[in-house]
């Protein structure tokens, strides 16, 4: 008999207590793993600037990257027309 033997009821006990964990969900690839689609650049702001903008995004879907996409479009949009 091993010294840890009077244990192996207690732990089949405890793992028999442990909820089953749910499946994990499928992760979402992220911008830079679709380089395709997406370019890393870098850009220079006013640290305040970007301060603000992260505070203002917090609670929403939506990151620094995607609202610099969607500024930069509306941008275009309005020096095509």
């Amino acid at each position: 008999m091993g010294k840890y033997d009077a244990l192996t009821p207690i732990v089949e006990e405890t793992r028999a207590r442990q909820p089953v964990s749910e499946p994990q969900k499928e992760k979402k690839s992220g911008k830079s793993a679709n380089r395709d689609e997406y370019r890393q650049i870098s850009v220079y702001i006013r640290r305040t600037m970007h301060n603000e903008a992260q505070r203002a995004l917090i609670g929403s879907d939506e990151d620094f990257s995607d609202l610099v996409n969607r500024l930069v479009q509306q941008w275009l949009m309005n020096e095509i027309k």
